[in-house]
């Protein structure tokens, strides 16, 4: 059955508007395109969203294609009012990690029953389900979602555009890479596609107006801490793949203030600092195997 917006009425209640379409090629693209048509028709929080996205777009130009009905592709336009300071608009892609994060937690919570210790399966659910900085969500090292955040130049103020991908139902056989999840192979039978974007518009907007009330201030906000919580990269060692090319491998040590990795360098010495702070790049956690050192 085609995702309709009769079948997300949770969703549709925390959304300032909602559109569920048969098919897209980008739900970033559409939302994008029908709010510069019509800006005073989109408000904060607005969702554009569909189980068959055709063309969907990853981080780094990366394209992502799931066949139709396995994976849900939701775009979510931010207009904070009033609109934060530049520096403030970096916390909007792990904010968005961390709501999805959390809708991700309760759906595998959900999953294991009501008969067991409420605290005990959220526990465990928390123990699963992590975030990788910056943004990509992850069950047990393999990764389930993935944001990407675009900037829109509005007349009045800019906003944002947040995409969100979500394997839902795919095999092993249909997932992109060998380092892919979907919640059904999580053990999520019977997926409650609404509860999951309510949950997650809900932890977004919350977020957001945490940041408002804070002057923008996200320690004060209480954003920090709770991205934070939720990071699994902090105390891994990793490989960040930095913007030009360069790269650096090390311990992940911490959340700076202003949402920046902090890494230990493994090449800490001449020329190199002991600490760095980490403001954009692809992450890769490494686990150690019998024969050496690889990438997960």
């Amino acid at each position: 059955m085609p995702l309709t917006s009769a079948l997300l009425p949770r969703s549709s209640a925390a959304a300032g508007r909602l559109v569920a379409l048969p098919h897209a090629q980008s739900t970033n693209d559409e939302l994008t395109e029908r709010v510069h048509t019509a800006p005073s028709e989109w408000p904060h929080l607005s969702v554009v969203v569909t189980d068959d996205q055709r063309a969907g777009r990853g981080r780094l130009g990366r394209v992502w294609v799931a066949e139709a009905g396995t994976s849900l592709a939701v775009s979510v336009l931010l207009r904070p009012q009033p609109a934060f300071s530049p520096d403030v608009y970096g916390w909007i892609p792990l904010a968005a990690g961390a709501a999805m994060t959390l809708a991700v937690q309760e759906a595998l919570a959900e999953a294991s029953g009501t008969g067991d210790d409420a605290d005990a399966v959220a526990e465990a659910a928390a123990r699963r389900v992590q975030l990788k900085w910056p943004n990509d969500v992850l069950i047990e090292g393999r990764k389930v979602a993935g944001v990407l955040s675009e900037l829109l130049a509005l007349p009045n103020a800019p906003a944002v555009v947040v995409g969100v991908g979500l394997n839902l139902s795919m095999t092993a056989e249909q997932l992109p890479v060998p380092t892919a999840t979907s919640l059904a192979l999580a053990g999520v039978r019977d997926i409650d596609v609404d509860a999951v974007l309510a949950r997650f518009l809900t932890e977004l907007d919350g977020m957001l107006r945490a940041l408002q009330r804070a002057n923008g201030d996200a320690v004060a906000a209480g954003v920090h801490a709770r991205v934070a919580a939720l990071l699994g990269t902090v105390g891994r060692d990793i490989r960040a793949d930095l913007p030009g090319g360069d790269a650096l491998e090390g311990r992940a040590t911490g959340l700076a203030p202003d949402g920046r990795l902090l890494v230990r360098r493994r090449d800490a010495g001449v020329g190199h600092p002991t600490e760095v702070a980490v403001a954009a790049g692809d992450i890769t956690h490494l686990r150690l195997t019998g024969s050496g050192e690889t990438l997960g």
